[in-house]
């Protein structure tokens, strides 16, 4: 009988190992950063990039569904319950994956230049730009049966959204010619129905909110190629009980709001810098660069920036700590353009 030990001890080794390493692959994607790669402009595909905090992979999409790709532009993604659902911005299309293994799972079509999701409770939205790009929507998502519910018409091109209680806000990115260039809509989810326009600066395009419940807006300015005298000023705006109360100016083409954990310090890119304003209003730079985006990362305290070089080779994100002090570069897809953090 002796001589069965070691067979059954090396056999229980094999079952615990493989065990072990099948736990590893399947629980690899449900924490990390998401890098979201917008891909070439009007050819190629979007790729996503997984970060877990010591290796970067890439276009992990292609590598857990045998190469196949997620479509031309890939835009941004979220996580709701065991799923995470990817914005393909040219393919008009949500593609959604498992959470544990990024395998596919479905898709839902026939999406109109998909933007940015958010979510309010159980209820998950996006927001949808027209094809000729006059108009958009905000577009209600079963999470669950993977359909759409509900498409709410926007007299503007809807961008980002932030959920706060019941209630979405909405920025609505726009020329000097449109029905509401500087205008942040709110949408009551109980009703589905717009309850509210507050007007902010020109061209709003991303929002936060911070530790004392204000909601904060970036303005970009118009940039009217045709006739540059209609550029005007980019502006960072304080939304308090509907309306804006404070202003600060800033230099036309601002992009990029994140803030960080404490909500007391928010960033931005503007004029080839990053920059950093606390609340109460002081302002620094704290990079130089042609940076694409930035996000914070709250369970790491880390600010993502990236870079998309020529935007037709693979970019880079930056990541600097929340003291500026620290820097680590990592390689990305072709247009690094949106981070996902699973925090």
């Amino acid at each position: 009988m002796n001589r069965f030990i070691p067979l059954l001890f090396c056999f229980l080794i094999t079952i615990i190992s493989c065990t072990k390493d099948e736990d590893i692959k399947t629980t690899l994607y449900e924490t990390g950063t998401f890098i979201v790669n917008e891909g070439p402009f009007g050819s190629g595909t979007g790729t996503i990039s997984h970060f877990d905090g010591t290796k970067v992979t890439q276009d992990i999409f292609g590598k857990e569904n045998n190469g196949n790709s997620l479509g031309n532009i890939t835009q941004s993604m979220i996580k709701m319950n065991d799923k995470y659902f990817i914005a393909v911005n040219n393919a008009d299309k949500i593609q959604i994956v498992n959470t544990k293994d990024f395998k596919n799972v479905s898709d839902i079509p026939n999406i109109p230049l998909p933007r940015y999701f958010c979510t309010s409770g159980n209820k998950l939205y996006l927001t949808s730009w027209s094809k000729d790009f006059t108009n958009g929507a905000i577009i209600q998502i079963d999470p669950v049966n993977l359909k759409v519910l509900s498409t709410i018409p926007i007299k503007g091109l809807a961008e980002r959204v932030l959920a706060k209680n019941d209630l979405i806000y909405i920025t609505v990115t726009s020329n000097p010619f449109d029905i509401i260039p500087r205008s942040v809509l709110v949408l009551d989810t109980k009703s589905n129905t717009f309850i509210d326009t507050i007007t902010v600066g020109d061209n709003p395009n991303d929002i936060v909110e911070d530790k004392n419940g204000d909601i904060w807006v970036l303005c970009s300015g118009f940039n009217v190629w045709t006739n540059p005298s209609l550029n005007t000023s980019g502006s960072l705006h304080k939304i308090q009980n509907g309306q804006s109360v404070l202003n600060y100016t800033l230099p036309n083409g601002a992009k990029g709001l994140t803030i960080n954990k404490n909500g007391d310090k928010l960033y931005y890119l503007v004029d080839g810098k990053a920059m950093q304003r606390n609340i109460e209003g002081v302002e620094k730079s704290f990079a130089d660069g042609n940076f694409y985006s930035i996000a914070f990362n709250k369970s790491t305290n880390e600010l993502f920036l990236s870079d998309a070089l020529d935007f037709q080779k693979p970019g880079i994100v930056i990541i600097i700590k929340e003291d500026l002090t620290s820097r680590l570069e990592l390689s990305a897809g072709i247009i690094p353009g949106f981070f996902y953090f699973n925090e």
